[in-house]
């Protein structure tokens, strides 16, 4: 019996694991809440906000707001654009309904 080793020692897991996946509870909560904070910092209006236009403005679209960017346009529209290489994410005319490009 001896020889026969525990796998929480096998891993030198050796403290209770309720604090490892507590831990990494925390993390993810962090990251969340970082996400949407910098998402809501961006100032975007709510109906803005609905990429993908189903009516709601989920948390996931939220946290998605921080890798989008907005430029206005000399004819008055607002064009969403993503960070990291420049596509149009979402166009807003005053005069006219949203246009979607994906």
């Amino acid at each position: 019996m001896q020889n026969q080793i525990d796998l929480k020692t096998r891993l030198g897991l050796g403290g209770d694991m309720k604090w490892y996946v507590a831990g990494l509870c925390l993390l993810i909560g962090v990251y969340v809440s970082a996400s949407v904070g910098l998402g809501l910092m961006k100032g975007y209006p709510w109906k803005d906000m609905d990429w993908n236009e189903n009516g709601k403005v989920g948390l996931a679209e939220v946290m998605r707001a921080k890798d989008i960017g907005m430029r206005e346009l000399d004819d008055g529209c607002k064009e969403y654009f993503y960070y990291k290489d420049g596509l149009t994410v979402r166009l807003v005319c005053p005069s006219e309904k949203s246009k979607l490009r994906y």
